[in-house]
Parts: C-alpha cells; sequence; structure tokens
C-alpha cells in the first residue's frame, strides 16, 4: 500500500522529516559562520579557483604545442619566453598562433589576480590573533590559516584531539564485521580545499624534517621513524596533517602560539605545568 512516504519530495514528506530530526539527539547542531568567516571562506575559494584556471590554461596550451612538435619544458615558467616561443615556431597556422597568444595573456591576468587575491587575504588577516597563532605552525601559510578560521567554528566543541583531524577527512575509514577490524582509504568528509593545503603543508614539514631545518625535535623524530619503518608517502602525509592539527587543536584551547620544545609530545609525557 502507497503512503505519503512513497518516494515523493513534498511538503507533507518535509515536514515530517524536520520532525524526526528535531527530536534526533545525535545531531549536533552548528553555528552558521559570521560575516567573517564567510568572507575568509569565499577569499579562500576564490583563491582555489583562479589556481585551478592558471594550471589548467598552461596544461593545455603545452598539450596543444607538443601536439604541433612545440615541446616545452616544465622548466620555463616565464610567459614572456612562451609567447616568443610560439611566435617564432613556424608550424603553427596562424588563427591557432593567435589563440595560443591570447591563451598565454588569458595565464598572466590570472596570475595577477591570484597576486590581488594573496594580498587581499593578507590585508584582511592582519588584525586576526587565530590566523597570526596558526602561522606559527611550521608548514602553515596565510592561506591555510585563512581557510582554518573560515571552517573551524568554535573549537570548543571538538572534545577530543581525534575529532578535529576526522572533521577534515584525514582519518582511515574503519571496516570491521565481528571480532574483525581494518583500515580503509580516508574517508575524505569535510572541506575538500582545507584538506588539500593540509596535505600540502604536512609535505613541506616533511621535506624540513628530512633537511634537518624542523625546530620542533619530537615531530622530526617522529617523522624520520616513520620513513625509517618504510611508511609510503601518501599515507606519511595524511598522518603528518592530522598530527599538525591536532597540535593547532591544542594551541587554540590553550591559547598558546607554537612550543617546539612540546609540539608532538604526548600529554601525559609533559611536565604539569606545560600541560
Amino acid at each position: 500500500m502507497e503512503t505519503h512516504f512513497s518516494n515523493q519530495k513534498t511538503d507533507l514528506n518535509d515536514a515530517q522529516a524536520l520532525a524526526f530530526l528535531a527530536r534526533d539527539k545525535q545531531i549536533r547542531l552548528i553555528k552558521p559562520k559570521d560575516r567573517q568567516q564567510l568572507e575568509f571562506a569565499c577569499l579562500t575559494t576564490l583563491r582555489e579557483q583562479y589556481v585551478k584556471q592558471y594550471r589548467q590554461t598552461l596544461v593545455s596550451l603545452k598539450g596543444i604545442c607538443q601536439s604541433w612538435g612545440l615541446n616545452i619544458s616544465k622548466g620555463i615558467s616565464g610567459k614572456a619566453r612562451l609567447s616568443e616561443m610560439i611566435e617564432k615556431y613556424e608550424k603553427f597556422p596562424e588563427e591557432l598562433r593567435r589563440e595560443l597568444q591570447n591563451m598565454v595573456k588569458h595565464a598572466q591576468e590570472v596570475q595577477k589576480a591570484l597576486t590581488e587575491i594573496n594580498k587581499t587575504l593578507k590585508q584582511v588577516s592582519k588584525g586576526d590573533e587565530l590566523c597570526k597563532m596558526v602561522q606559527t605552525v611550521p608548514g602553515i601559510g596565510l592561506v591555510c590559516a585563512c581557510r582554518l578560521k573560515a571552517t573551524i567554528g568554535d573549537i570548543s566543541r571538538f572534545k577530543h584531539p581525534k575529532n578535529f583531524p576526522v572533521y577534515f577527512g584525514l582519518v582511515p575509514r574503519s571496516i570491521s564485521t565481528g571480532h574483525n577490524e581494518k583500515k580503509g582509504r580516508l574517508t575524505k568528509r569535510g572541506d575538500k580545499t582545507m584538506r588539500s593545503l593540509m596535505i600540502q603543508a604536512a609535505g613541506s614539514v616533511i621535506l624540513m624534517a628530512n633537511k634537518g631545518n624542523l625546530k620542533a625535535r619530537a615531530l622530526s623524530k617522529w617523522i624520520l621513524k616513520k620513513q625509517r619503518e618504510k611508511m609510503p608517502w601518501g599515507k606519511l602525509t595524511c598522518a603528518v596533517a592530522a598530527k599538525l592539527l591536532r597540535i593547532i587543536r591544542a594551541m587554540l584551547i590553550s591559547g598558546k602560539s607554537f612550543n617546539p620544545k612540546v609540539a608532538a609530545i604526548a600529554k601525559c609525557s609533559l611536565p604539569k605545568q606545560t600541560v
């Protein structure tokens, strides 16, 4: 027998669903973004779009040139030199040459827009204490700090350190049945842009540890240990990104800047006056 629940989008079904949600005690409500958080979120989203446009334009341009026999190496990043190579290559038809030059100009315009939006982010984050504090963490730059400001909201809602990486999808899936439990791929939930930025930050921290430039000795020691254990690069960067998020959470809750002497050290191992 069919009822009003029969896979139909109606006002009655919507009202019924809202009533069930209102009675659900497991749903955690979140605050909407304030004006400043919304500004940070929009600016960082626009920046990501500019980055994608810039990369796609250059990749497409190089692919077209290669199909005509003009190989453009990765080291050629100057737009003036690229434009000159296209102009001097005789095999291009005149119509194609003109459109390729337009692509070079488009890449230049996108690069200028990217530079301007970076200046805007620097300007709007100048007086923000959270952005200043987060940027003291190794690998965390201006864009990553601004995106964190836009996404985390109230830090006190993350009751456990592991909840913070979970919020950004930087934990493996748990697949269990009976007494058998195994870990799967990353959940990849939450903000995609923030997760991507944290992976980039983790990669830079690993390179710093390999070169001996990472001041946090405990964190550097942990990274080098994982590398000696032959942990794959992908898993290592995800693990370091999750650890950086746990460090950031501890900083925001305590209100203290990054301390390289205690970073990545278990809380139970710290002296009481530093906890």
